[in-house]
């Protein structure tokens, strides 16, 4: 029911990029010289999935707010971003047919990726992280401990260690909560300066520009 306070409705695939977008209202912020994204009448609502977040989306929209759609980009849409976009929504995913955990991975710093795979351990457990981590790669031996430096070699590089990295947490739900995605915002937000040329920065900068239009 608080989304029909907002002026700028962010219907958000789920609970993850919610607490992501939470995450960055301080660095959107700082960039817009103090003016908060919520100053601007936006509010972020969690969609439910990527068959019912279009749907909600298009029904805003008939009730004559105006809306986007931030969702992953590795399962269609359904209405698709197609028919989305003809209705007037803009919406925003990643580049590369991958989820936010999986884009993450691949665009900050090695430092700040760790510091993530070191919160996931603290929640879910070492052992069950990096085992996750160590079957979805397929690399043999498989990673041990909790190091992602230390995981890179001949057989499984940094490429490849990030790859398996964002998605294990994909498919492992290490993030899938609000409080979770915050922390992934904020994350991006100390590193913004490293992510802004990449192509996660490129599509937080679209997105800013519609919160702020």
């Amino acid at each position: 029911p608080h989304a029909f306070l907002g002026r700028k409705l962010l219907v958000c695939e789920g609970a993850t990029e919610v607490g992501f977008c939470r995450g960055l209202e301080e660095l959107w912020c700082a960039q817009r010289k103090g003016r908060h994204p919520t100053h601007v009448g936006l509010v972020t609502l969690n969609g439910g999935g990527c068959s019912k977040a279009p749907p909600l989306a298009l029904e805003l929209k008939r009730l004559g707010y105006d809306v986007a759609v931030l969702a992953d980009s590795d399962a269609p849409l359904v209405p698709t971003a197609a028919e989305l976009t003809m209705a007037a929504i803009p919406v925003f995913v990643w580049d590369g047919n991958v989820a936010t955990e999986q884009r993450l991975a691949l665009d900050l710093p090695l430092d700040d990726l760790q510091a993530l795979l070191d919160a996931a351990c603290a929640k879910h457990g070492t052992k069950s992280i990096v085992d996750q981590v160590g079957h979805i790669s397929g690399v043999k031996p498989a990673p041990v401990g909790a190091n992602i430096a230390a995981w890179i070699s001949p057989q499984f590089d940094e490429a490849a260690a990030r790859a398996a990295v964002g998605r294990a947490a994909h498919a492992g739900a290490w993030f899938k909560d609000v409080t979770f995605g915050t922390c992934l915002g904020r994350t991006v937000t100390k590193a913004w300066d490293a992510v802004a040329p990449k192509p996660l920065g490129t599509r937080l900068k679209e997105l800013a520009d519609w919160i702020y239009a």
